[in-house]
Formats: C-alpha cells, structure tokens, sequence
C-alpha cells in the first residue's frame, strides 16, 4: 500500500515541476504593458497644413524613428519632421536612431481643395527595454482641419491693398510732385513668407525691396489657433543703427532677414 502512494507521488512530480516552470513565464508576460499603453498615440492639427503625431511613451521602452510610416487621406503628405533621437545599439535591429519618454512627428500636408478635415494613417514599433520587441503597430484617425489662413485673407485683402495704392497715389498728387519715388503698399514692399523647420518653430522670412527699411523693435507675433499656443520667444537677427525721423535712434533692417518664433 505504501509503495503504491510512492508510485502515485513520484508519477505526478513531472506534472507538478512543468506547472512551476509555465508559472515564471506566465507571470513575466504579464509585466509587458498592451502596446497602445506602452505606446500612447494622439494626433492633432497645429495648422491649417501641419499635422502632429504623438508618441507618449511609457518608462522602460522605446520606439525605433525608422519603424514610422505615414499616410494621409484627404491630402497630400508632405516629408515628415522628426526631432532627433538617441542612437541605440539594438539586439533586434543593430545600431538605431530611439525615442523615450515623448515624440512629435510634424506631418506638412497640402489638403484636398474643399477638405475640411483628413485621415491620418500611422505604422510604428517599439519595444521594452526588457527584451519584449512587438511587432508594427497601426493607428488611424480623422482630424478636423483649422480654415486656411490665407484663403480667409484673401477677400479682404483686396481691398485694402487697393485703397493703400490709391492713398498713395492721392499723396503724390498732394504734394504736387511726380518726381517722388512710388511707394508701394505694406505687403509688397516688404514680402514675407512662413515655414516651421519643427512643430514648434516658425520661420519668418522677409524680402525688402529697393529705399525701404523694418524697424526691428516693432516686429511683433501672436498665435491665433489654437488658443492654448503662446509664443514663448523670438529670435531676430542684429540690424542697423539709424537716427529716425519718427522714432530716433533705433534699430533697423535693409536687407533681407529671417525671424524665429517659438
């Protein structure tokens, strides 16, 4: 009787040593955060032609900058702007351009005439730091586009630039002289254009044209969408010293320059 209960035990000690060796296994995957925990995605419009797609990313993983792929419906994507990484010598990859802790991608986008909102399309990967790689991830969402700032100022504009035209050319006549050189009106004597190099800089590039001038103290910007984005700085180059007529001493620019706004 007694032999026959060591029998019974010694048969099921293999059971019971596979139930021991699953239980490790089992109670480490378990660790691993779900990817869309891991890799916290969300997407917005900064302007009317620039998206941003976000990566919050939880402590002890990482996201590979080339395992990212965009798409776009209702627009035309233009190249995304990555911020830089960390290199990383990756036992899945080899040697790897990271991200921890938070990334945001700025997508140009040239929208679909009459579009007012798009579908963002988005692949990406990562993996933890304790040896979990998984595999690509997808995401899509639609986001509702800000109007056009210059199709909203176009109208308007018109006739503006038209009244300054004539102003001016009611001064020449004023002052009973047709020697006096043509003035132009304020945006085609100083032509500006804006781009933003990264989601969080734009660049302001002015052309002067020929006898005119800026004052550099009275460049001044505002962010009218969204709300919640301030300029927290501006970045402008040194220009000349001039005694003004009007304001006296100041600084002035009479070549061309660009101006950064964070």
């Amino acid at each position: 009787m007694i032999k026959n209960k060591w029998i019974r035990l010694l048969s099921a000690l293999p059971l019971l040593w596979g139930a021991l060796a699953l239980f490790p296994v089992a109670h480490a995957e378990d660790e691993f955060l779900d990817p869309e925990v891991a890799f916290k995605f969300s997407a917005r419009a900064l302007d009317a032609n620039t998206l941003e797609a976000r990566w919050q990313i939880a402590d002890g993983y990482y996201m590979y900058r080339d395992k990212f792929k965009f798409a776009v419906e209702g627009a035309t994507l233009g190249a995304p702007q990555f911020p830089a990484g960390r290199m990383k010598e990756d036992e899945f990859f080899g040697k790897v351009e990271t991200y921890t802790k938070d990334v945001r991608i700025a997508l140009p986008i040239q929208r679909t005439p009459g579009a007012t909102s798009v579908t963002l399309k988005t692949v990406s990967q990562g993996c933890a730091d304790a040896g979990l790689c998984y595999t690509p991830q997808e995401a899509s969402v639609s986001i509702k586009l800000p109007a056009p700032v210059a199709a909203a100022a176009a109208a308007p504009a018109a006739a503006p630039a038209a009244s300054s035209a004539s102003a001016l050319d009611g001064l020449r006549s004023l002052l009973g002289t047709t020697n006096m050189p043509k003035l132009l009106p304020p945006d085609e004597a100083f032509p500006v254009a804006a781009a933003m190099p990264d989601a969080q800089t734009a660049r302001f590039d002015y052309t002067l044209t020929a006898d005119t001038y800026l004052y550099r103290d009275k460049l001044a910007y505002t962010v009218k969408s969204p709300a919640d984005v301030k300029v927290a700085s501006v970045d402008t180059p040194a220009g000349d010293v001039k005694e003004d007529p009007t304001f006296g001493r100041t600084e002035v620019y009479h070549q061309h320059f660009s101006a950064s706004v964070t």
